[in-house]
């Protein structure tokens, strides 16, 4: 269980991978970002955030799909750093050994959109999909510097 959040929970490959009172500060700072830049009004991402899992893993996965990349351009093979697995769960890799490094918030952001407006944007800033904006990028970025003060 991670501090704080009901029913949030992480799966580590070892007991070395993020303590859960650091994830448990990443997700506060996302949760602030997130009212400071767009609002909860309805409480639909505080509720997700209260029982999403994150599933922390080891090594960069590739994947053979349909998807986009950053720039909302088609993708059909690529290494990942993270995806949504459900509304949810989200798999992140590990990275370098501090959160702020990872994409721990951009997976946030994604089934944060999937929460409040029903999908979750797998363009970005594409035009395929509607929901992300330059704002939601702005506030990852915000976010990770906020992490990196902490040194997380």
């Amino acid at each position: 269980m991670i501090p704080f959040f009901h029913r949030a929970t992480q799966i580590v490959p070892d007991c070395q991978t993020y303590p859960k009172h650091k994830t448990a500060l990443a997700l506060m700072i996302f949760y602030h970002k997130w009212q400071e830049y767009f609002g909860d009004d309805d409480y639909k991402v505080k509720e997700l955030l209260n029982k999403v899992m994150v599933k922390w893993g080891r090594h960069l996965r590739t994947i053979e799909a349909r998807g986009f990349n950053l720039h909302g351009e088609p993708i059909t093979k690529a290494t990942i750093q993270g995806i949504v697995e459900t509304d949810t769960i989200i798999w992140v890799w590990q990275a370098y050994g501090k959160i702020s490094e990872t994409s721990l918030m951009h997976e946030l952001v994604h089934i944060s959109l999937k929460a409040s407006i029903g999908t979750t944007d797998p363009d970005h800033e594409g035009h395929v999909y509607e929901g992300w904006t330059p704002a939601h990028t702005r506030m990852i970025e915000e976010a990770k510097d906020m992490l990196r003060a902490f040194n997380i």
